[in-house]
């Protein structure tokens, strides 16, 4: 379908989309990003940002409709997503809004959904004592893991 790009190519294109890695192929004919065979084809690097920011929105929108289930009480919140240096994610419980790193669409769905319900549980407990991690142990219980695996 498109062509294939070397081997020096391919390791400068690299990509992780969660969790699964990917080589990125830019060609200026194509009309729509397409994923296949471990290949993500797009027009050109503002067709790719475009897409990724878009993704950010759907899959993290999509996580937090799924966990969301597992919690009581939780106050109707913005999401907003940025590209963070040290964080995965932000509960501004005062103002209501939760901020996820747009990095966090490179990491498996697992982890983005622990990044989730660390963020919600800051709703019941602001801070990181023991009865918030009680709360993030209840609706995710292989948190620890979890923490190991965003930090490795």
């Amino acid at each position: 379908m498109y062509s294939k790009v070397n081997k020096k190519e391919e390791k400068e294109l690299q990509f992780t989309y969660l969790g699964k890695p990917y080589v990125k192929v830019f060609d200026e004919s194509i009309k729509k990003i397409t994923i296949e065979d471990g290949y993500i084809y797009a027009k050109n690097d503002r067709m790719f940002d475009k897409w990724y920011k878009e993704e950010c929105v759907r899959v993290f929108s999509e996580r937090i409709r799924m966990r969301i289930v597992d919690f009581d009480n939780i106050p109707k919140f913005s999401l907003r997503i940025r590209n963070m240096k040290t964080r995965w994610g932000v509960n501004n419980i005062t103002k209501k809004i939760i901020t996820l790193n747009s990095e966090l669409l490179k990491k498996d769905p697992v982890l983005i959904d622990y990044v989730i319900v660390h963020e919600l549980c800051h709703f019941y407990e602001a801070n990181h004592s023991d009865r918030f991690w009680y709360q993030v142990s209840l609706r995710y219980p292989d948190y620890k893991q979890a923490r190991k695996r965003l930090r490795g």
